[in-house]
């Protein structure tokens, strides 16, 4: 009695594990007929579609015949999360790979959002892995967006070096000024701004059809990183450009870095508070090489020992305006000096501002920048109304 027990049990193992073989070479044959297909983000949607229907049918089937019927089914069980297990892993390294070569996050959103459904559909009998489907999509995307970032500085340094041109300057829009993301038109000012402002706008545009909350902050360090680098060009004495360095540093400081911080903030729908973007450091530096005096290198204005009491006049000691280093009495503390009758000094030089002038008919001989090359999805020039055909 005990043997015939135990041989039945052996048969109703070896009845389920041969189930699922056949099952899985059938489910081996159309998923390899789907690999046939040419276009690899019809066949990975196509996969996920069979993944999930045939699946489905699998399971139910397994549960149906041995489990539903057994009185201890708790091993039909555990066999049955094995094979599925596998099979999903399997899906899983195959994908993996498969994204390797998708460049376009639209595609990827599609792909993910087949595979979401797949994997919420399965839930329904206990294999739910859309957990799993984060990292993988994820890391694709960080990926993107670094090759995407990496060749930002070092474009950024040609178009500094670049004579600005002096071509009439294409039509600007002027009905989405009101607008907080749309670019700001005082950034046509700089050539090489404006191209900056115009590729990080093309890899926003591609980022937010597949943006994840979980990488905003890995995606924020590369902006970070790169956005740093392209600062520490204008602040590096050694780099020579035909690009006026000052104006440009004071709209990157003062325009460029708010408008992207706003631009990044909108994708993930973060406030100002959360946003992880740390571009504020960078944009001191910028701001803070232009504030001394512009004087000789080297020269340091003599320390000032006396100061007039209120209401004494202070002597005219200082030497002629042109041969002065120093900034002229009376930019100093104190009282102004008294008037001299009978001369009249022309006055002193005096530091360029740190603004731009505001846009007009004579400020915008700009053409468009040219694309960046190596980038992923280029988009044409956002600032401008007459944009190159879009590439496909």
């Amino acid at each position: 009695m005990l043997r015939s027990l135990v041989g039945s049990e052996m048969c109703i193992r070896d009845r389920r594990e041969r189930f699922l073989e056949c099952r899985s070479s059938w489910l081996d044959s159309e998923m390899h007929v789907i690999s046939l297909e040419q276009n690899l983000v019809t066949q990975l949607t196509k996969s996920a579609d069979c993944l999930r229907t045939s699946m489905f049918e699998i399971l139910s089937e397994f549960h149906a015949i041995f489990i539903e019927t057994a009185d201890d089914p708790s091993e039909a069980m555990c066999m049955l999360h094995e094979w599925a297990g596998t099979r999903i892993g399997d899906v899983l390294r195959e994908l993996t790979c498969s994204l390797q070569r998708v460049n376009d996050s639209t595609l990827l959103s599609n792909i993910l959002e087949q595979y979401m459904h797949c994997a919420q559909s399965l839930g329904r009998v206990g294999i739910d892995f859309r957990l799993l489907l984060t990292p993988i999509f994820s890391s694709r995307i960080e990926q993107i967006m670094r090759i995407n970032l990496e060749v930002l500085p070092g474009h950024f340094l040609k178009l500094l070096q670049q004579p600005p041109p002096a071509i009439p300057p294409p039509q600007l829009h002027s009905t989405t000024q009101h607008d907080p993301l749309s670019p700001p038109l005082n950034l046509v000012a700089s050539v090489p701004l404006s191209a900056l402002t115009n590729y990080i706008l093309t890899c926003l545009n591609d980022f937010r059809h597949c943006a994840p909350l979980t990488l905003a902050h890995r995606v924020a360090r590369l902006f970070n990183e790169h956005l740093s680098a392209a600062g520490e060009l204008l602040l590096d004495g050694s780099v020579e450009f035909k690009a006026d360095g000052k104006m440009t540093r004071a709209l990157m400081a003062n325009t460029f870095f708010p408008y992207v911080t706003r631009c990044f903030n909108a994708i993930f729908q973060l406030t100002e508070h959360e946003s992880p973007l740390a571009l504020t450091e960078i944009g001191v530096r910028l701001l803070a090489i232009d504030q001394p005096v512009n004087a000789p290198p080297g020269a340091q204005p003599p320390p000032s020992t006396t100061t007039p009491a209120p209401g004494q006049d202070q002597p005219n000691t200082a030497p002629p305006p042109a041969l002065r280093p120093n900034p002229p009495p009376a930019l100093r503390p104190g009282p102004p000096p008294a008037p001299q009758p009978n001369i009249r000094a022309p006055p002193p030089p005096l530091p360029r501002k740190n603004t731009t002038p505001p846009l007009g008919p004579a400020t915008a001989e700009i053409r468009p920048p040219p694309p960046l090359p190596g980038a992923a999805g280029i988009r044409p020039c956002l600032l401008y109304t007459s944009p190159s055909p879009r590439d496909s």
